[in-house]
């Protein structure tokens, strides 16, 4: 949408937390599946001109709203889901006076 005046809306695509990149020429967002979206958005006066979304990555983020991209658009930062590990720990307490026995 416009701003400040309103004017026309357009979509650009389905998803949460869409930013415009750092280049200024790019709309990033993630979709329902969780993947890094970039459209290409040029503005023509009051229109906009929006490409094809490319699908850059897959990922799994803790919540909308949560990357950035460098000026480049080469790389993010992204606070990411904690990676689930199925293996067990086991925690031994008073292990010194075990030794002793």
């Amino acid at each position: 949408m416009a701003f400040p005046k309103a004017g026309g809306k357009f979509l650009v695509g389905d998803g949460i937390a869409a930013v415009w990149g750092r280049n200024g020429k790019e709309i990033l967002y993630l979709d329902d599946h969780a993947r890094m979206i970039s459209v290409e958005a040029t503005a023509h006066g009051d229109s906009i001109e929006l490409g094809k979304p490319q699908t850059l990555f897959s990922t799994q983020p803790v919540g909308p709203g949560l990357f950035e991209a460098t000026t480049d658009g080469n790389r993010f930062v992204m606070i990411q889901a904690p990676v689930q590990n199925s293996s067990n720990l086991t925690l031994v307490v008073n292990w010194l006076q075990e030794l002793k026995k």
